[in-house]
């Protein structure tokens, strides 16, 4: 979902995953920083299991939230290699929980986000339903 800043996407997904979490579902909610500081700590363990315990500890909920996915911050490799891992494993079908993707898309995110922007895009096009929010208020469906 991209939309400008102080559009509501937080606070629209805030109440969806109140709701979804009073249902009954596991919905796991964090910024791209947040991820990435776990990414980082799980890369860094001496355990050769940590990155896939990892991937795997967040692909069990029912929802993963990832917040600020996309901002104008320069993103590391290993930034885009965690996402890209994420975007690849709901792609194959290894993460079974949805995956909310909110930010501020800008010309050029995709590629910065993920690393591999065709590739991405693809798998966005193919596995995800990708909208913005239009300047009268309303959800738009985009192709990427």
């Amino acid at each position: 979902l991209s939309a400008p800043s102080g559009a509501g996407k937080s606070t629209s997904a805030g109440y969806v995953a109140r709701g979804l979490i009073r249902d009954g579902r596991k919905v796991r909610y964090m910024t791209l920083a947040d991820l990435l500081d776990e990414w980082r700590d799980a890369r860094c363990s001496d355990h050769p299991m940590s990155v896939k315990s990892f991937l795997s500890y967040l692909e069990w909920r029912d929802v993963l939230i990832i917040d600020e996915a996309a901002d104008k911050t320069v993103s590391t490799a290993s930034a885009q290699e965690c996402m890209f891992r994420l975007l690849e494993d709901v792609s194959n079908g290894a993460c079974k929980a949805r995956l909310w993707l909110l930010g501020n898309y800008y010309k050029g995110a995709i590629e910065d986000v993920f690393g591999n922007g065709e590739a991405a895009r693809r798998r966005l096009n193919e596995n995800f339903y990708c909208a913005m929010v239009a300047q009268d208020g309303q959800l738009k469906h985009i192709k990427l």
